[in-house]
């Protein structure tokens, strides 16, 4: 008797792990850049009252639909005008890049409305796929675009 062949399933994509982290990693080399993951996880009970019955949940990060990755860029970095330092806030959305089968991630409506909300207030915000795409978007926000 023959027994069956295993089938190994494939391996699911991470975005955290995949891309944001190694971005992150990346864009806090660069010259002039500071980021941060944004840990939105919406409202969750603290640990300490997860045992009272009416406990408030209290909500961590900036909110629904807010991008992966937010930081600023000082606008100067690399010129000869440092006498007033002056930054500019940007976010990134990252999603995978499109695998054989599959479609690339897309702003959920949530997503889209804050992205433009924040480019409404100045900031810079796009999507990226990949480590060169968030390094290209840094440098078009130090550069003054607004996507």
């Amino acid at each position: 008797m023959r027994l069956p062949e295993r089938t190994v399933a494939p391996k699911k994509r991470n975005e955290t792990t995949q891309l944001v982290q190694p971005i992150i990693r990346a864009l806090n080399r660069l010259p002039g850049v500071r980021v941060a993951r944004n840990a939105n996880l919406g409202p969750v009970v603290p640990w300490a009252q997860r045992w009272v019955e009416d406990a408030r949940p209290i909500v961590a990060g900036l909110g629904t639909g807010s991008a992966d990755i937010v930081g600023i860029v000082d606008v100067n970095a690399g010129t000869m005008m440092r006498e007033t330092p002056w930054g500019r806030a940007f976010a990134l959305e990252v999603k995978l890049p499109a695998a054989p089968g599959l479609r690339a991630g897309t702003l959920a409506k949530d997503q889209a409305r804050w992205a433009a909300a924040f480019v409404r207030f100045g900031g810079f915000c796009c999507v990226v796929h990949s480590i060169a795409e968030a390094c290209a978007a840094v440098e078009r926000c130090r550069a003054g675009h607004a996507e």
